[in-house]
């Protein structure tokens, strides 16, 4: 079957099994969803599982490094119980794999997928990202030399900007242009908000709000050069929306925050490539880390030394033993890992 009928039959796919309305789906398919991204398994003449490995860029410590995103693997119910979604995901991790990729990410719909992915079969993936939801409250006052307007989120400054702040942060996933459209696309269906502070023209400001349900609002993300900026944007919304609660905000935590929620899982897909970044990362590391437990690349198992920058393979006696998810959980838990923009709200 041709390209089109392969999109029209995964479009299907998702459709029957996650009941997303058509206008968030045209959204999905025409900014995210490519044909060379699709992977499918066909029975009886026809799609019945499928997924999307989506490109990302994983920003660390302003090194940058390829990563994929899975996104929307499902099977027709019809077609359950036949190891179409393994094999999808062998497939998926072998490409990114040989593609250069360092990290495969997914996020769960449910606590019982988050346990199907952990399981060896199905990648070994690990938590490594976090949030905490709480009131977005900032203890500064206003800058009162910026001008804050809602926008509609289509300039190129704007994207610019945004991508700049949040490399910012010591871990984060890059939204690629595509991405961002996306989430501006979605931010419009959702009747939410776009707000910009711009000091003497100059971009310093970026929020995006979401209306949750009529009591609350949820910020999506924001981006500010300094926290007074923050204030600004937040207090100019709150005086357009005529309530005085602050908008809820989903903010990236590390692991170990008492208040900590589960959210995106990760496995990495390239071990040698990894620790050796790892190693250049942290060149006082010394340690020994043997990696078990990957049943799609098994060229990754093994002991690896990391000593003076360095990562060699060993066969001395391991001080750690971790399986491909548990090595992501090992290096990225400690920082508050974000993923913003994701279509996943």
């Amino acid at each position: 079957m041709n390209e089109q009928e392969v999109l029209l039959q995964t479009r299907h796919i998702w459709q029957t099994c996650f009941g997303d309305s058509e206008e968030f789906m045209n959204i999905y398919f025409s900014k995210k969803y490519t044909a060379t991204a699709n992977i499918t398994r066909h029975a009886d003449g026809k799609v019945v599982a499928a997924t999307q490995v989506l490109p990302y860029t994983l920003c660390q410590h302003g090194d940058r490094m390829p990563a994929g995103y899975v996104s929307g693997l499902a099977t027709l119910p019809e077609y359950r119980g036949r190891g179409f979604a393994t094999d999808i995901l062998r497939e998926a991790h072998l490409r990114l794999y040989h593609s250069g990729a360092i990290l495969s990410l997914l996020i769960p719909g449910s606590e019982s997928l988050r346990i199907y992915y952990q399981d060896s079969r199905h990648g070994a993936y690990e938590t490594v990202a976090f949030r905490h939801e709480a009131p977005l409250n900032i203890a500064c006052q206003p800058a009162t030399d910026v001008v804050c307007a809602p926008s509609q989120g289509g300039d190129t400054d704007e994207y610019a900007f945004y991508i700049e702040q949040l490399m910012k942060e010591p871990l984060c996933l890059l939204p690629s242009i595509h991405d961002y459209e996306a989430a501006i696309m979605l931010c419009r269906l959702e009747k939410g908000e776009i707000w910009t502070a711009r000091r003497n023209e100059q971009m310093v400001g970026w929020m995006m709000v979401i209306p949750e349900n009529e009591h609350r609002s949820v910020i999506r993300d924001i981006r500010c050069t300094d926290s007074s900026v923050a204030a600004s944007l937040l207090q100019h919304f709150q005086e357009n929306a005529n309530g005085p609660e602050s908008p809820i905000w989903r903010k990236a935590v590390p692991s170990a925050h008492p208040q900590s929620r589960p959210y995106a899982m990760a496995r990495v897909v390239n071990v040698p490539l990894f620790l050796q970044k790892t190693a250049q990362q942290n060149p006082h590391l010394s340690t020994i880390i043997e990696v078990t437990n990957d049943e799609h690349i098994p060229d990754n198992n093994g002991r690896y030394l990391l000593s003076q920058g360095q990562c060699t393979r060993t066969e001395a006696p391991s001080e750690t033993i971790l399986t491909p998810g548990k090595l992501a959980a090992w290096a990225f838990t400690q920082e508050g890992f974000h993923l913003p923009l994701m279509l996943d709200e």
